[in-house]
């Protein structure tokens, strides 16, 4: 698969070891092994006339991967080895970060010292999927509609299907400490990526609880499931209505992203991929502090007891503010309620500790993606937030407030979300109505959304080792696989000939503090399977050619 940096396979014709034991002839690796021209231990056995640190430093003739990568010509396994010809101490191999010449280099430790780096598109994608009661259709409707929203991410004019993780989790975090039917698990699903197989029962799901689509440095892509991604998507995206209806959507987003990682989402999270978050909600966020009592079942009378009914109004009385005192009682009339907006007093998570904790997830906020397909928020005229309507509904013989659903969202059962409102303007993301029966236009949106955050160039850690025109000392080609057969195109850098396609660096916010971006310049859409961009990068205390000061 290219391994730490090289063109060649894992395995290699000669297997773990190469053509002799470790200290023999080769040593490990094979003729070039780990260690240069005569492996780790020299000639004959480990110490040997040229052991560790050899003739040429560290590990003889070319530094820890010889001349020719991590296990020399021969590999980590014989005659093509993980990372070959150019591999980790190779002079260019596609691969990983850390590739081309490695600590020590062509004179040992202490010497040049250059790494060669690859990069695709990386995009982590995390869907929260609201699973109360009357979610079903909603879910149903995504499900259909996310062949749209993948054709956009797959489409080559726009870079192509990035290195792609995605989880699905639930709106269920429980009922802060109680529990009662509907809300019958405190702490809910935790967060946690959920991979069951339910559209249709037996759908191929991924192995692992996400799903898995990366790129590997030879341009091939590991997968952790089999079929099309687009299926397996839709396969565990249908999380079903049995989720608790006190929706804890912030709470849950953070449970999954959090450094304390559930069990099953570890290693989804990578540093240098952007992250997109999608919801998928007909109900404003509920998250409450694990131990609160706001959803006590035990107080259910409105005229006397502190909480109400034990009803989705709790979020919204104890939630929010408004002009208006908000109604204990249901009102005799319809009321509206005018400038509501999130309370922001402790009781429910506040929409600010939200967005900082979302933030926190990435070095570089800028790389997180934000949207939310949930019911619309209508602003009050004149003012700063959104009007509300409550009127009475019976319960248990007494009459109670309940919140009217938003405009135009009556059969979705859609509540207007002013806090994921609120959240999704403080994240610069985009919001959507989930009061609609095809979700396709506002999906392809996002997706393109995503494709601009990625951007169409490949992003590469500073500093990179410069040639002597200046430029980035790079080699880039578009990867295509057709019926078994691999086809590499280079393509050339536009500073030494503007004919397209070509490369060029640019500092534009298209990748991560610390990283810089090549952009891909094409006079037509692309139909690679993939661009790989290998770049030199200067280590510190680099003396190599364009790494000095």
């Amino acid at each position: 698969m290219g391994g730490a940096g090289g063109g060649a396979v894992l395995g290699g014709a000669a297997g773990l070891g190469g053509s002799t034991a470790l200290g023999g002839a080769a040593g490990l690796g094979g003729s070039s092994g780990l260690g240069g021209s005569t492996g780790l231990g020299g000639a004959s056995s480990p110490g040997g006339s040229s052991g560790p640190g050899g003739s040429s430093g560290l590990g003889g003739a070319a530094g820890p991967g010889g001349s020719s990568g991590l296990g020399g010509a021969a590999g980590l396994g014989g005659s093509s080895g993980l990372a070959g010809a150019a591999g980790l101490g190779g002079s260019n191999g596609p691969g990983g970060i850390g590739a081309a010449v490695g600590s020590g280099g062509a004179g040992g430790v202490g010497g040049t010292v250059v790494a060669s780096v690859t990069s695709a598109r990386r995009l982590d994608l995390l869907f929260m999927v609201d699973n109360s009661s009357s979610m079903t259709p909603l879910q149903a409707q995504l499900t259909r509609n996310l062949p749209d929203f993948m054709n956009v991410l797959k489409d080559p004019a726009l870079g192509g299907l990035p290195d792609l993780h995605v989880g699905v989790i639930s709106s269920d975090l429980g009922a802060g400490r109680a529990v009662f039917p509907g809300c019958a698990r405190q702490g809910g699903d935790r967060g946690v990526f959920s991979n069951a197989s339910r559209n249709p029962v037996g759908c191929a799901t991924p192995t692992d609880k996400y799903i898995i689509d990366a790129i590997q440095p030879d341009g091939s892509r590991a997968m952790n499931f089999t079929g099309d991604v687009t299926d397996v998507f839709s396969c565990i995206a249908l999380l079903g209505q049995s989720g608790c209806g006190f929706e804890s959507q912030f709470g849950s987003i953070l449970a999954a992203l959090s450094a304390q990682v559930p069990l099953g989402n570890e290693g989804f999270l990578r540093d240098d991929a952007a992250l997109g978050v999608v919801l998928l909600t007909n109900e404003d966020d509920c998250t409450a502090p694990g131990d609160s009592d706001l959803f006590d079942p035990n107080m259910t009378d409105p005229a006397h007891d502190a909480y109400g009914a034990l009803q989705s109004y709790r979020c919204t009385e104890f939630g929010l503010a408004c002009d208006q005192p908000m109604p204990h009682l249901g009102p005799s009339t319809p009321q509206t309620l005018t400038n509501c907006h999130s309370k922001e007093d402790g009781r429910l998570l506040r929409v600010a500790d939200f967005v900082a904790g979302l933030k926190t997830t990435k070095a570089d906020p800028s790389r997180i993606f934000f949207a939310a397909i949930a019911a619309p928020v209508t602003p009050t005229a004149g003012g700063t937030g959104a009007t509300l309507t409550v009127s009475a509904t019976t319960v248990g013989g007494i009459q109670a407030p309940v919140l009217n659903h938003a405009p135009g969202c009556d059969i979705y059962s859609g509540d207007a979300a002013i806090r994921i409102a609120a959240a999704t303007t403080a994240l610069g993301g985009t919001f959507t109505s989930i009061c609609q029966d095809n979700y396709a236009a506002a999906l392809m949106s996002i997706a393109t959304s995503l494709n601009t955050k990625l951007g169409n160039g490949l992003c590469l850690p500073k500093p990179l080792a410069t040639d002597a025109s200046g430029q980035p000392s790079c080699r880039v080609i578009d990867r295509q696989v057709v019926a078994g057969v691999q086809t590499d195109t280079p393509l050339h850098a536009c500073a030494s000939d503007p004919s397209l396609p070509c490369w060029s660096p640019t500092d534009a916010a298209g990748c991560a503090t610390g990283y810089q971006q090549l952009v891909i310049k094409r006079a037509a859409p692309s139909t690679a399977l993939s661009t790989l961009a290998t770049c030199d990068r200067c280590l510190p205390g680099s003396t190599a050619p364009g790494c000095l000061p």
